[in-house]
């Protein structure tokens, strides 16, 4: 398995894989990373990771995952292309800056595009909601409630978003939106009455 970027975002996830016991290989642009993570024998190569000849000498072709976690949005999709035209065997996972950078992800085929922050925020609103008052398992529910419609819906707008949006002018997107933010009041409040049946 390859890693591109071994940031905050791709030390995490290299960390957990390393812990299951997967052999990774990391490509980053920053030496000073690349001498730690030889030092705690993960093999490693430094240059940038959209170069054709360092992804060959990492090893993609034989590789059945490649995760792009790389701060450059630019850059990420052009990887992305790059692998899914030149290596369709592997499977693309990528950090993704916004819903608008995973839409563009998504489109340059990429097998799953995550936003950056998502998981982070979710997890201080859900702390938030605690702190409030609100019981430990309504919240729980509401999380869940809340990740689900929120895959449903980011799924369901791709079709009607524009890569260089005015979002002013695309109605049906604005209507998605709304009825989106609608169908989650109402998600929400199904969970809370569920909620206080059971309770």
């Amino acid at each position: 398995m390859v890693i591109a970027g071994i940031g905050r975002f791709g030390q995490v996830v290299n960390s957990l894989l390393v812990a299951a016991g997967v052999r990774i290989v990391v490509l980053d642009h920053r030496a000073d990373q690349i001498d730690l993570l030889r030092k705690l024998a993960i093999k490693s190569y430094y240059g940038d990771a959209s170069r054709p000849d360092l992804l060959h000498a990492a090893g993609i072709a034989q590789a059945r995952l490649f995760i792009i976690a790389i701060d450059d949005r630019d850059r990420a999709v052009e990887i992305v292309e790059y692998v899914r035209r030149t290596y369709p065997q592997v499977r693309i996972l990528a950090r993704a800056y916004d819903v608008g950078h995973m839409y563009v992800l998504k489109k340059a085929r990429a097998d799953l595009a995550v936003r950056e922050v998502y998981a982070g925020s979710l997890s201080l609103g859900a702390a938030a909601l605690r702190r409030l008052g609100f019981h430990p398992y309504k919240v729980e529910r509401m999380t869940r409630a809340f990740r689900r419609h929120q895959s449903e819906g980011l799924d369901g707008m791709y079709d009607l978003w524009d890569q260089d949006p005015d979002i002013a002018r695309n109605l049906p997107l604005q209507d998605a939106l709304n009825a989106n933010r609608r169908d989650l009041h109402d998600r929400t409040e199904r969970e809370f009455l569920e909620f206080c049946v059971l309770a």
